[in-house]
């Protein structure tokens, strides 16, 4: 069985938060941090692997989770996270 996306998620100083999409993650880094939230997004696989977004892109669509094959993924691309 293919590989899945299973959430978005931002790595942010070495620590990787996930959700079901980056604008929620945001909010959570910044409440937890109280500090801006600049890091990577990307996704977590159903094998807890971060990602970046254009290889989300390429998981997604191999497993049928979209599509369309798209240049990077957003979370809501992906309805089911």
């Amino acid at each position: 069985m293919p590989e899945r996306i299973k959430l978005a998620a931002i790595l942010c100083n070495g620590k990787i938060y996930t959700g079901k999409r980056h604008n929620l993650i945001i909010r959570e880094i910044v409440e937890k941090t109280q500090a801006p939230a600049k890091g990577e997004q990307g996704f977590v696989t159903e094998e807890d692997r971060f990602v970046s977004r254009s290889e989300a892109a390429k998981i997604a669509f191999a497993a049928g989770q979209i599509i369309t094959p798209k240049d990077i993924l957003y979370s809501e691309d992906v309805i089911e996270l």
